[in-house]
């Protein structure tokens, strides 16, 4: 039979409990009504108590008095009543008010064993002599009222008259208070079978202090206390408990003491420590004797004196955090049974699923994970996955419904086919079976993605409320932490283009192509104009030295109108040029109004996001004045203007008035002057006309036009000379700005410092977390620096980085020289990378490259640079090392015992945590030496839930609750779970069956474990 399908569970025992029919009777009143009264305040007693141990001096008739009145059907609010013999020792402890004082034993039986087996197997041999007269035995009886009654008056008339003062009135009451027995003879009698792993030992502590510590009783002393099972003490409060109980341990003795009442008196005798219902020990346990031995082997973790145990404060005072019970039901027709009504009770601490393989151990745990509202992939779900129980067509998710009882008492139910909402919360939190061996493959390869995720929830859980500022996750706090931050980070990357594309620029004008290019164009100007100078008009005469004045005026007249078409040409091309810089005035205006926008943006931005912090009494404008004053910028506008349309009116030929118009004119007068000329002097004008010709065509292939004339191939050769130190000086700007932004990395390194230092913290200080020597930091790291950078990279063209695998190499090689947690490495970094694409490294040759020759047809130098020297693939990242290892250096076990330590030891979430096989990967003494401890303590702060198929887990940790899982494919599938604790005897032969391959197999590995 099953005590509680919830397993164990804290319940008050008191057991030490006088009934109205000890020979010593505190009951006033007639027998009867005693009874009645002792009944009725024990049917009174409050819900937790559930098992009382019915004290009886030698007789058992107060016993058999209580069974009795249940078997009536009274004290239904009690689940056990046990047997409490107590006997004097004939052995003195010490004296008490001048008395000496006898040491008290107590045995407490098993409520299995029959009273009538009691009395005949353990009272009835406990025959004792006396030796009262002159030398025949006197007195030799089984104790009953009867032969007390008899040895109290043989005791009277023994005794001289003038002694007999202080001697009860009672014969049965002198031969009892008379009457002591010897321990030999009482362990002897213990030893019959029927009493075997049925009976338990104890001391009263009193009577054990009293006995001195000095060299003729130490021997008896210590051996007493060491043999018994426990020691019962009537402490009145909590702290004198406590006391009694270190005092024990600092003596090196048994110090399993348990407070009971011993009460002698009604629970309305308030004024009596020692009454009923005034006990203040908690056991979690099955109300059994087995519940009672178990608790005594796990004495700390099941035992507790005080008010209300630590758990069950927690579970009172967090309802929504326990879950009580798990049903599943079938909505709609299916012809297999698998989950219909069923229906699984949850203990509050740890329940431990088990059962062969494919017997539905894992479907629970995915069922409670889905109805919790875990985010998980369902891909890591072992009996709710796509390709089982969801498996189309046949989706026999579909068909059931489950739903998960609070101990708030509020429900929350899903059909098995339903989609988690990812905004609503989770509660509660799911390790699937294959979840630890995807983490660690993904730390294997370089990845901390999910690894970095569950880190930072165990993080988070260690922030108080009042410092999370209202986020829901570690990652929205930094984020708040950091935004202006990543703002300073943004601008600096913003500013850092500007200088890449000036860098780019430069470069590719440094390129050899660009220079054989300008010299090939030089030297083809160079080549025209030799060609032309070959053409120079042949020299005509001026026949105006020979001919009449008329000719020689109109001459003159030409010439001087030439002149003045020349100077006219030049006014032109200044104006022209005028109007050129005026463009660019204009764009310069456009740009100054539009930065001066975004100013003023910024600003009100800025202004409201600061006074959204609601500092009470400060504004953004109490602290920050700007004056924007555009009027600089409005006469600057105006006067381009009034410049554009003067030299628009200059250079518009329509304009009476324009230069244009004034050299048409000029030109006009030339044309009809030259009409008027005679064929010498048309011949010498022609003559002039084409040499002018030929000097501005060789004006302008050796100056004039400067984007296509010697002179500005030469100059952009010459400058050319000059552009390495502008390169250089942009070089140094940019290491600058690097600089900075690594500088604002490390704040952001210091924000996250400050968040983990109280994790830290708890396991430099917490015992157990301190065995695993994990240790926390923040570190600067590469966050898939190769895979950008591959993304630029053409690996088909010749250079340091050629080949996927060989360039990956390289890459490697130079990050490894490189500790991104230094400011000199950091800056040094993208510099190298940069060098190698230069460079080609790969032998000695070192060929020289170019960067824009390596790079995909999208991609830009300047692109590249912002990638490497804005240190994007840089972040702060939480480091965790154990044993002085990192993650990535730990061996697949020690990984999965990290990432348990996580959710059991350090995560301080309180929601139920499952976890399904943890033992996965690890080996017995790991789990032994440092999970079980770890498990013992979270089920202790939460309710744990696990599936396992190792024996440690389940016994060593102690569980509250082993749930049993089966299916039966015999009866369409009908799945089963059987519930209760470690002690009841089903659970028991269940755990040696599943865990231990049945009690035949483990006796046979015992026998060979035990050879030598």
């Amino acid at each position: 039979m099953i005590n509680d399908p919830r397993g164990s569970n804290w319940r008050k025992w008191d057991l030490h409990v006088h009934t109205p029919d000890s020979i010593i009777n505190d009951y006033p009143g007639h027998k009867e009504a005693a009874w009645e009264a002792f009944l009725t305040d024990l049917e009174n007693l409050p819900d937790e108590y559930r098992v009382l141990g019915i004290n009886d001096y030698i007789f058992l008739d107060g016993y058999r008095r209580v069974l009795a009145e249940r078997a009536k059907g009274r004290l239904p609010n009690i689940d056990a009543v046990f047997p409490v013999v107590e006997l004097r020792l004939d052995m003195f402890g010490g004296r008490s008010e001048d008395k000496l004082k006898r040491i008290n034993y107590h045995v407490l039986f098993s409520n299995e064993v029959a009273h009538e087996t009691l009395q005949s197997q353990f009272i009835n041999g406990l025959k004792k002599s006396y030796y009262l007269d002159s030398g025949s035995k006197s007195w030799d009886s089984i104790p009953t009222v009867a032969s007390l009654t008899s040895l109290g008056k043989e005791i009277y008339e023994a005794t001289p008259a003038d002694k007999r003062n202080q001697f009860p009135s009672s014969m049965a009451e002198l031969g009892f208070n008379n009457l002591n027995f010897n321990l030999e003879t009482i362990r002897t009698l213990l030893q019959n079978p029927d009493f075997n792993g049925k009976h338990l030992t104890a001391l009263g502590r009193n009577e054990w202090a009293s006995f001195p510590w000095n060299d003729q009783f130490i021997a008896d002393k210590k051996s007493l206390i060491q043999h018994v099972d426990f020691v019962l003490g009537a402490s009145k409060t909590v702290e004198e408990y406590n006391s009694c109980r270190t005092t024990l341990g600092s003596q090196g003795v048994n110090d399993r003491l348990i407070q009971a009442s011993d009460a002698h008196a009604l629970s309305t005798a308030t004024d009596k420590p020692n009454r009923i219902g005034n006990g203040m020990t908690w056991i979690k346990a099955d109300t059994s004797f087995r519940g009672l031995k178990q608790a005594l082997k796990r004495f700390d973790d099941r035992i507790y004196v005080g008010d209300l145990p630590p758990k069950e404060i927690s579970v009172r005072d967090n309802p929504t955090k326990y879950i009580n019970k798990i049903s599943v039901t079938k909505t709609s027709a299916i012809e297999e049974t698998w989950f219909e009504n069923t229906s699984v009770p949850l203990n509050h601490g740890l329940a431990v699923i088990i059962g062969n393989k494919g017997s539905a151990k894992s479907a629970l745990t995915d069922i409670v994970a889905l109805v919790g509202n875990v985010s998980c992939d369902p891909d890591h779900y072992s009996f709710l996955h796509k390709t089982k129980f969801h498996a189309k067509p046949e989706a026999k998710s579909k068909h059931f419904s489950a739903e998960l009882e609070w101990n708030d008492g509020k429900s929350h139910a899903l059909p098995l086919n339903a989609q988690v909402d990812p905004d609503s919360d989770e509660l509660v939190k799911y390790i699937p079976q294959d979840f630890f061996e995807s983490v660690c493959n993904e730390i294997a390869q370089g990845k901390f993605e999910r690894f970095d995720s569950e880190l930072g929830g165990v993080i988070f859980s260690h922030v108080s409320q009042e410092n999370r500022l209202g986020k829901k996750s570690l990652k929205q706090l930094l984020e708040h932490k950091t935004s202006e931050i990543d703002s300073a980070i943004g601008q600096l990357r913003t500013d850092l283009e500007k200088v890449n594309k000036e860098i780019a620029s430069l470069e590719d004008r440094l390129s050899p192509p660009n220079k054989k290019s300008i010299e090939n164009k030089r030297d083809a100007r160079v080549a025209e104009l030799a060609t032309h100078r070959a053409t120079k008009p042949d020299e005509v005469v001026d026949p105006s030295t020979t001919g009449d004045e008329t000719a020689k005026a109109t001459a003159g007249q030409l010439a001087d109108k030439a002149r003045q078409v020349k100077v006219l040409e030049g006014e032109i091309a200044e104006q022209i040029e005028a109007q050129a810089k005026s463009a660019i005035d204009e764009s310069n205006v456009e740009k100054a109004r539009g930065k001066i926008e975004l100013l003023n943006n910024y600003l009100e931005r800025t202004r409201v996001e600061f006074d959204q912090l609601e500092l009470t009494g400060v504004t953004f404008d109490k602290i920050v004045t700007v004056k924007v004053e555009a009027k600089a910028l409005d006469d600057f506008e105006n006067q381009l203007n009034a410049r554009k349309t003067s030299i628009a009116g200059q250079l518009d030929d329509q304009v009476e008035t324009s230069l244009l118009a004034k050299k048409g004119k000029l030109e006009a007068d030339i044309a009809a002057l030259q009409q008027t000329l005679d064929a010498p002097n048309k011949l010498y004008q022609g003559y002039l006309r084409a040499l002018r010709r030929w000097e501005k065509k060789e004006l302008e292939i050796l100056k004039d036009r400067h984007d296509d004339s010697i002179w500005f191939f030469e100059s952009q050769l010459a400058e050319l000379k000059t552009l390495p130190g502008e390169v250089k000086k942009l070089e140094a700007t940019r290491t600058d700005i690097v600089q900075q932004i690594f500088g604002q990395i490390e704040k952001k390194v210091q924000q996250y410092r400050t968040l983990y230092a109280v994790v830290q913290d708890f396991i430099q200080h917490h015992p157990l977390a301190n065995e695993f020597n994990l240790e926390f930091d923040v570190s600067i790291v590469n966050d898939g620096f190769y895979e950008d950078f591959a993304d630029f990279i053409d690996q088909g063209n010749a250079g340091t980085f050629y080949g996927r695998g060989p360039g990956k190499e390289q890459a490697d090689k130079i990050l490894e020289k490189h500790d991104f947690n230094l400011p000199a490495d950091a800056a040094r970094f993208p510099q190298e990378i940069l060098e190698n694409l230069q460079v080609d490294n790969r032998d000695k040759v070192k060929t020289i490259n170019t960067v824009a020759a390596q790079l995909k047809g999208s991609k830009t130098p300047s692109a590249l640079y912002d990638f490497l020297f804005g240190l994007t693939f840089l972040r702060p990242r939480f480091v965790l090392k154990m044993l002085g290892k990192d993650m990535n250096q730990l061996s697949p076990g020690e990984k999965g015992t990290v990432l348990l330590v996580f959710y059991l030891l350090i995560d301080k979430g309180d929601i139920p945590l499952i976890i399904d096989q943890p033992e996965e990967n690890l080996d017995n003494e790991t789990i032994v030496k440092l999970l079980v401890p770890a498990i013992t303590e979270a089920k202790n702060r939460r309710q744990v839930i696990i599936v396992t198929h190792n024996p440690n887990l389940a016994v060593v940790c102690d569980a509250e609750q082993v749930i049993r899982a089966h299916i039966h494919k015999t009866d369409k599938n009908r799945v089963e779970y059987v519930t209760g604790s470690i002690e009841n005897p089903r659970m028991n032969t269940h755990l040696v069956d599943v865990l231990e391959g049945t009690s035949r197999a483990f006796k046979i590995r015992s026998g060979t474990y035990e050879l030598r």
